[in-house]
């Protein structure tokens, strides 16, 4: 009898926009990871799109890599994948590669991002932590209302489960809350 794991087709993405539009990546499943929904991915790049040629892009929770790389295909520099799964951000790091485009990447939790040395300018910041760690947004935006590289007019899109983040800390606005099917936008600009 064939193991059923040998059957199962290894889930992909396909990228939407820019240089790399049409492109597939592959990502291996784990009960954490939740890639980003593609008409999640289309609203987020419709938004920000007039950004892509002078703002920097972080991905927060990288997981399967797929914001990253859209962002990099759009123009945005640089690009920033955060992940701290080694296995994960190895298969991203290798999906960059094989794609000959470049972004930095960090194996840490995304709240030491004060200490990663970014170049001060405009970034767009998405996080979308596993929806059990949503709490995520509400410890971050402190530090980037504080982090001396974040400029103001930068963006934070945070997605999760609920209208998080509820308590917005001083230094940012909100500008839009959308929700798209179970998963709910919430996007921020720093004063």
């Amino acid at each position: 009898m064939k193991q059923a794991s040998k059957n199962k087709p290894v889930p992909s993405l396909r990228i939407g926009r820019g240089i790399l539009g049409g492109r597939k990546i592959h990502f291996e499943a784990t009960p954490d990871l939740r890639p980003t929904l593609s008409q999640v991915r289309e609203a987020v790049f419709s938004m920000i799109a007039p950004n892509a040629e002078s703002f920097g892009f972080v991905d927060a929770c990288s997981g399967s890599g797929i914001m990253a790389l859209e962002a990099a295909s759009m123009g945005f520099s640089p690009v920033v994948s955060i992940e701290p799964h080694q296995p994960s951000l190895k298969r991203i790091k290798a999906h960059f590669q094989v794609m000959a485009v470049h972004a930095l990447f960090f194996q840490q939790s995304v709240l030491a991002i004060d200490s990663f040395g970014l170049a001060r300018q405009k970034w767009v910041f998405y996080a979308d932590p596993p929806y059990l760690q949503s709490s995520l947004h509400s410890e971050l935006l402190p530090i980037l209302s504080q982090a001396a590289f974040v400029e103001p007019g930068s963006l934070y899109i945070a997605e999760s489960e609920d209208q998080a983040p509820t308590q917005i800390p001083a230094g940012w606005t909100t500008l839009k809350r959308r929700r798209y099917g179970r998963a709910c936008l919430w996007v921020g600009i720093k004063d």
